[in-house]
């Protein structure tokens, strides 16, 4: 028998659907019991033209020390009525903001992000993430957290 998603995949909300004008900043998650997280951004049709995600790195769940996280993976989306992803790759270097922009526009919209432990600075006991998503007024976003837990049951590590 095939085991269940949630026993193999751990999902956490990170931005609760919203208008994302001047900027929002999602859950920090802890990445410590984790061997990679995919961050889905889920974004339905809009009328902003301005659409960038961050990501961050912290040192503890609440407060401490934050700084950029600095990716060089590619990520998917997928854009209006296609029905399968179209990969990305960045031809530079690293990038900290992502201006979704060229490939988004205001057609509704999937993007799915990669983030693993080695893109921390674990050395200096980051071990946590979050995301932020900038927009314009008329944009709404959503995004979540899906985790590949290196203990089983996923659904009992705590995010």
């Amino acid at each position: 028998m095939e085991k269940f998603l949630a026993e193999g995949k751990a999902i956490k909300s990170a931005v609760v659907p919203q208008d994302l004008n001047g900027g929002v900043s999602g859950e920090r998650i802890d990445l410590r019991n984790i061997h990679r997280v995919g961050v889905l951004v889920s974004l339905p049709a809009g009328t902003a033209a301005a659409l960038s995600v961050e990501f961050k790195q912290h040192d503890a769940i609440t407060a401490g020390v934050t700084k950029d996280i600095s990716l060089e993976n590619r990520y998917f989306h997928k854009v209006g009525a296609a029905v399968s992803y179209t990969e990305v790759k960045k031809e530079d270097d690293a990038y900290i903001a992502i201006d979704l922009v060229a490939e988004v526009g205001v057609d509704k919209a999937v993007v799915l992000f990669e983030i693993l432990p080695e893109d921390l600075d674990v050395n200096g006991g980051f071990g946590f993430i979050s995301i932020n998503l900038i927009g314009d007024i008329g944009r709404i976003g959503s995004a979540s957290y899906i985790c590949e837990s290196k203990c089983l049951p996923a659904y009992e590590v705590e995010l």
